[in-house]
C-alpha cells in the first residue's frame, strides 16, 4: 500500500543553537556564517516554509517539534551525573529567547493555524530556561549533548505562542494527543 499520512510530524536537532551551531549550507546561498542573523532568518523562513506549503499541497497537516536546547558539545550528562555531588553541578545555560529556525517555525504555523502546528517543548526540557537541568521529576532529561531521554516528557507541555485563541488551542491539543500516541508507542516498543 502507499504511504499516505494525513498528518507530518516533523522534529530534529536544532541548527541554530548557540552551544552547537551546525554549519549552515544553503544550495542557493552556500555556507552562511551564523554571525549573519538576518540571512540565516531568510534561509529558514524560505526553507521551512516551501517544506511545509509542499506538505500542505499534498493536504496533509503539519506539526513540527519545535528544537530544544542543545547542551555543549562535550557536554555528558549521564557521566557528569555518575560523578557529581550535586546535581547543580551538571546544569547547563542556553538563550532564552526563540532562535531564526524557531521563529521560522512558529511564523509557517501562524500562516495556517488550522492545518500547521509548532509546538515548543523547552517548558518541559528546560521548565527554567535559560538554565536547564539535568534530571526533572527524578528522571534524567538527556542521554547526550542533544538527544532527550526515552521516557517522554512531551505530554501536554508544548505551547503554541499566538494570539489566535481556541482554535489554536484546539489544534494544540490535537497535536499533543498526536504525540502523545507516538510517545506511548515508542515507549511500548522499547519494552517489548
Amino acid at each position: 500500500p502507499a504511504f499516505d499520512p494525513d498528518v507530518v510530524i516533523l522534529v530534529h536537532r536544532a541548527a541554530d543553537d548557540p552551544n552547537e551551531y551546525l554549519d549552515l549550507i544553503d544550495r542557493d546561498e552556500g555556507v552562511v556564517s551564523e554571525r549573519d542573523r538576518p540571512k540565516v532568518q531568510r534561509i529558514f523562513d524560505r526553507r521551512i516554509g516551501s517544506l511545509v506549503q509542499s506538505l500542505r499541497a499534498q493536504d496533509r497537516d503539519v506539526v513540527m517539534l519545535e528544537p530544544v536546547p542543545v547542551a555543549p558539545k562535550s557536554f555528558d550528562p549521564v557521566g557528569c551525573l555518575a560523578k557529581a555531588e550535586t546535581v547543580d553541578a551538571c546544569r547547563f545555560t542556553s538563550v532564552k529567547d526563540p532562535m531564526p529556525e524557531t521563529l521560522a517555525m512558529r511564523k509557517a504555523a501562524d500562516a495556517d493555524p488550522q492545518h500547521v502546528d509548532s509546538i515548543d517543548l523547552d517548558p518541559l526540557v528546560c521548565p527554567y530556561l535559560p538554565i536547564c537541568d539535568p534530571v526533572i521529576d527524578g528522571l534524567p532529561v538527556r542521554r547526550d549533548n542533544n538527544h532527550v531521554t526515552t521516557k517522554c516528557r512531551f505530554g501536554d507541555g508544548g505551547r503554541r505562542r499566538t494570539t489566535q485563541g481556541q482554535a489554536d488551542r484546539q489544534h494544540s491539543r490535537k497535536a499533543s494527543r498526536i504525540v502523545d500516541r507516538q510517545c506511548e508507542s515508542k515507549v511500548q516498543e522499547s519494552h517489548n
